[in-house]
This record gives C-alpha cells, structure tokens and sequence, in this order.
C-alpha cells in the first residue's frame, strides 16, 4: 500500500502498521493507513477526476473503521481523505461511474456517482464529534440540484450528526431528493459494502 506521495508504503505488521519512508520505518495503528494511497484516479473530466479503482489500503481502512468506529475520530484532520474514502465506497458499492472533486473551487460537492441512470452528488464532511451538520449545510447540497439539473438526489455524509432540528425539518425530501448519512448510517453503508477492491 503506497503513501500518497508514492514515496513510501503501509504494510500490516502483526496487529499493526509500518510505514516505511526513506528507510525509516514507523510502527502506528490503523490511522496510518490515513497516509496511503486508497484511489486509483483516472482522467481529469468536467468536475473533478474519475475514481478508477480502490486500494487495498481502502478495504483495510473500510474493515479498521469497522472494527473500530473510534478511527472516523481522525478524519476531521484529513478531510480530503475523507472525501477520498466516501468516493471510494461508491466504487467498492459498484457505481459505474464515480468522480472526485477537486480539493478547493468543487462546486459545493465532493463526490458525483452515477447508477443505472441514475446520478447522486455527494457532500461530505468529517466533522469531530460535537460538531454537528447543521441546516445551511444541507440547505446548500439540495442546492446542486438547481445548479446541476440531472441530479436524482444530494447526499450529505458526515462522520458525526445532524443537528437536532435537520432530520425532521427536511423530512419530506427524504429520501427522493435528499439523503442524510450520519456516522451510524455511514457504518451500516460500510458494513454493506463487499470487501474487494474494484
């Protein structure tokens, strides 16, 4: 498993993980895999760059954060690779399609997927845990389907909660045009996902 600047690797090492950079080897948890490479990336298109394939540090990650749900705790630190890894299980789930959005100017998304005809766009947000995803942000994702006009439905991913008000306030949306994945149903969509990289 590469390190995203391809410059080193993440191997398991018994219950652990070694990085190894520069014939300097470093023995951590499964948050080091937060440093490997866990998309194979394709073409640049229109709104961001295809998501060819997953790693099989994705998978290993996907199981660790299984295991331990504690691990979405990191992502808050790297939220590009929370991004990268919520792209990455529209893949692993067989999306035909799956594009990732550039880091900055992403047009109020981060991931675009698309499933027999069907097209989603996906916000993602790693938040800590006492930072709920509150009403502007789910005002600002149902937006996209005035700015994109063939989207089926936005989603807003997130690795806490939704503020107390948020679920019931947009009740009548849910689920034709309107997903909200908190940290539970985004383990139960994990949990779902099959193993193997694609």
């Amino acid at each position: 498993m590469w390190t995203d600047d391809g410059l080193g690797y993440v191997a398991r090492r018994g219950g652990r993980y070694a990085a190894v950079h520069d014939r300097v080897t470093i023995i951590r948890g499964a948050d080091i895999l937060l440093h490997a490479q866990i998309l194979c990336l394709g073409g640049r298109v229109d709104r961001g760059q295809i998501v060819s394939a997953t790693t099989p540090a994705w998978v290993a990650l996907r199981k660790e954060v299984l295991d331990d749900p504690s691990l979405l705790e990191y992502f808050p630190r790297w939220p590009r690779k929370f991004e990268e890894f919520v792209a990455g299980g529209y893949r692993a789930s067989n999306w035909s399609d799956v594009i990732l959005s550039p880091q900055s100017h992403d047009g109020g998304f981060d991931v675009a997927a698309w499933k027999r005809g069907r097209q989603i766009l996906d916000e993602a947000k790693a938040y800590k845990l006492s930072l709920l995803v509150n009403h502007q942000i789910v005002r600002a994702a149902l937006g996209l389907k005035k700015v994109y006009k063939n989207v089926d439905q936005v989603r807003v991913t997130t690795t806490s909660s939704f503020a107390p008000r948020v679920l019931p306030d947009f009740a009548r949306l849910i689920p034709d045009d309107l997903a909200l994945r908190d940290r539970r149903q985004l383990l139960r969509w994990l949990r779902s996902i099959g193993s193997r990289s694609t």
